[in-house]
């Protein structure tokens, strides 16, 4: 079977055995007669535990490229699936290795929103190289981080904000997660809660509602002008890898 064959626009869900936050970003409307193709961008949570038949899966529907967003230390306690795999090209990028890493690191706003306009402004090169690889692949590329959320999250909504796609639509997929991923959300917060953090502030960065989604992409429009402004004046990419990031988005239908 292929997976993205058998994904129609009206559900974006993959139910991959393995994973539990998995969509793919295809099926969005950018205007009367344009929206954002499926087939070409998944987004996701941890792969370490994909099964072989879900790998499978995603090697028959064209998966070529994986774009791991996570730490060395998470690579290390959960080994990605498709690291050292024949047939794919595995790419690490730490997207918020400077986040944390920085002397203003204790500054960062202890809020899903603060994380996420600093990083915007902290970690650009590693969200360049996401992105300019991105623009270069030429077939399906999955892309993820721990729980397919806040990493995910950022590159996915500057994916679909320089297709067009309206605030409103970007701010329900980022939302999606909370709906999809409850079970994954609550272990998570156990092991934080074990590992020293503290439950009330802790479970706080562990949701995903469209009011934080709405408020970054907020802040682009107002320091940048827009997602596109961001990627051309932030980001510094070359107009010709904007223009193919967003060409491969997208798709006319009548």
């Amino acid at each position: 079977m292929n997976l993205i064959a058998d994904h129609p626009h009206t559900s974006r869900i993959l139910h991959l055995e393995g994973t539990h936050n998995v969509r793919d970003l295809g099926g969005l409307e950018t205007g009367p007669n344009t929206r954002t193709v499926s087939g070409r961008f998944l987004r996701a949570d941890s792969l370490h535990d994909l099964s072989v038949g879900a790998q499978m899966m995603l090697l028959e529907s064209g998966l070529k490229t994986v774009i791991d967003l996570r730490s060395p230390k998470e690579l290390e306690r959960f080994p990605n699936s498709f690291a050292d795999h024949d047939e794919v090209k595995y790419l690490n990028v730490s997207l918020f290795g400077s986040l944390f890493e920085s002397e203003d690191a204790n500054a960062i706003m202890p809020s899903l929103e603060g994380i996420y306009v600093s990083a915007l402004e902290m970690c650009r090169p590693a969200i360049r190289t996401v992105l300019e690889t991105m623009a270069h692949s030429e077939s399906l590329t999955l892309f993820h981080c721990t729980a397919g959320k806040d990493r995910t999250g950022i590159i996915a909504a500057l994916l679909l904000g320089n297709a067009r796609v309206p605030d409103e639509a970007i701010a329900e997929d980022y939302a999606l997660t909370e709906k999809l991923a409850k079970p994954m959300l609550e272990r998570l917060l156990e092991e934080g809660v074990n590992d020293g953090m503290e439950r009330e502030s802790f479970s706080k960065l562990l949701t995903a509602q469209a009011s934080t989604m709405h408020a970054t992409l907020g802040y682009l429009e107002g320091r940048f002008g827009g997602v596109e402004n961001y990627l051309k004046t932030g980001l510094e990419l070359a107009p010709e890898t904007i223009e193919a990031l967003r060409s491969k988005m997208l798709e006319f239908h009548a």
